[in-house]
């Protein structure tokens, strides 16, 4: 029989699966700066938006923080289903307003495994869905290799696949996919990721220096 301390249980029993996606506004600062009232009040109104459609797909929102959200969802999905939704209402509620009020959020979704702590909830499950947000496009929704293959055949959108990507304070790569729906300007084909730009750098450098060193080789021969 298997036995267990108190303090393994509670530390089990605080531990869970769970579907998280994380939100925040591309480019808040230089808004706020340009426009502070008018973006306050857009957080407002986005705020209702967001509430609305994380009920509707059975999601919780378990922390804000200026222009970012975090959600967690009972079911995958729903999470993928909200963000598309709440995306698509966002672009066209920007439609009302001028540009220095229209607000581009980025949305980041990973399910795994989490610590709760009271209403918040803690740990890589949740670091990883703030990372992905990080490299989406304003109005784009980047999502984790466990979450794309949860959802494949149960939603109408199809995924762009972005390789792994080394995400800050992540130790192991992440494979992450955009969704192939385009809500603002950035069309989500084109839409390169910051590993992406770094590994195309690393490319071109190794190719200067194998030329480097092949003239070197050669100047050698011929002395």
């Amino acid at each position: 029989m298997i036995s267990f301390t108190r303090e393994e249980l509670v530390g089990h029993q605080n531990r869970k699966s769970t579907t998280i996606l994380a939100m925040d506004v591309a480019g808040c600062s230089a808004k706020m700066n340009e426009n502070e009232s008018g973006v306050v009040a857009q957080l407002k109104n986005s705020q209702k938006i967001i509430e609305e459609i994380a009920a509707k797909k059975g999601g919780r929102i378990f922390n804000i923080a200026g222009d970012s959200f975090m959600i967690e969802f009972s079911t995958t999905v729903g999470a993928v289903e909200a963000a598309v939704d709440i995306q698509k209402r966002i672009s066209i509620h920007n439609a009302d307003f001028p540009i220095s009020e229209q607000l581009e959020f980025r949305i980041g979704i990973n399910m795994g495994d989490v610590t709760v702590d009271g209403d918040n909830i803690l740990g890589d499950g949740v670091n990883i869905a703030a990372r992905l947000e990080s490299i989406a496009p304003p109005l784009g929704i980047c999502v984790s290799e466990v979450v794309q293959t949860t959802v494949k055949g149960k939603i109408k959108y199809n995924f762009i696949d972005k390789g792994p990507q080394k995400l800050k304070n992540i130790s192991e790569p992440i494979r992450a996919y955009l969704i192939d729906v385009q809500f603002g300007t950035i069309d989500p084909k084109k839409f390169k990721t910051s590993n992406e730009i770094s590994n195309k750098t690393v490319y071109l450098r190794a190719t200067t220096l194998a030329g480097v060193l092949l003239i070197g080789v050669l100047l050698f021969q011929l002395s």
